[in-house]
């Protein structure tokens, strides 16, 4: 039997404190497992609580690809309930997608359609791509709402003490 890894993760600590998403995401990812057969060894599942996928530079991103590589040969395959929540740019989920494949680890999402072929590499490159643009936009969007609060003299945050 093949062994895969599990990787889940919320960007806020509000979103980590009341259980949304992880728990649906593991579930998941667990099924997707058992579906196409992969164990999922012990310490093998990876929960990013609260940690934006803007940066390569999360804990538990980091420890499970240590693990993958101290492990070269063994784990199979890393497991993600979707794509934007392994990078949200599309620069790091190529390089963190070769530092796998170094490792001799695919990646399957339990939602999307990626597989090594032409078409699914294509695909996983667009996905990747969207994930980066739906960061950027909302970014945007952000920096245009707080501007239109400045503009119309509020805070666009809780405003300082003695204020």
């Amino acid at each position: 039997m093949n062994k895969a890894v599990i990787y889940i993760r919320v960007s806020t600590h509000e979103q980590a404190k009341l259980g949304l998403s992880l728990s649906g995401q593991l579930e998941a990812c667990l099924a997707y497992a058992k579906q196409h057969d992969l164990a999922i060894p012990k310490g093998g599942i990876f929960r990013e609580e609260g940690v934006s996928a803007k940066t390569t530079q999360r804990p538990k991103l980091m420890e499970m690809l240590r693990y993958c590589q101290q492990r070269k040969g063994t784990i199979q395959c890393v497991i993600v309930w979707k794509l934007d929540r392994f990078a949200r740019n599309s620069h790091d989920h190529h390089a963190v997608r070769m530092t796998l494949t170094r490792s001799g680890v695919s990646l399957a999402s339990v939602t999307e359609a990626i597989e090594d072929t032409i078409t699914g590499r294509l695909m996983e490159s667009m996905l990747a791509g969207f994930a980066q643009f739906d960061n950027e936009v909302r970014g945007e969007r952000s920096i245009g709402g707080m501007a239109r609060r400045v503009e119309e003299g509020a805070w666009p945050f809780v405003a300082p003490i003695g204020y």
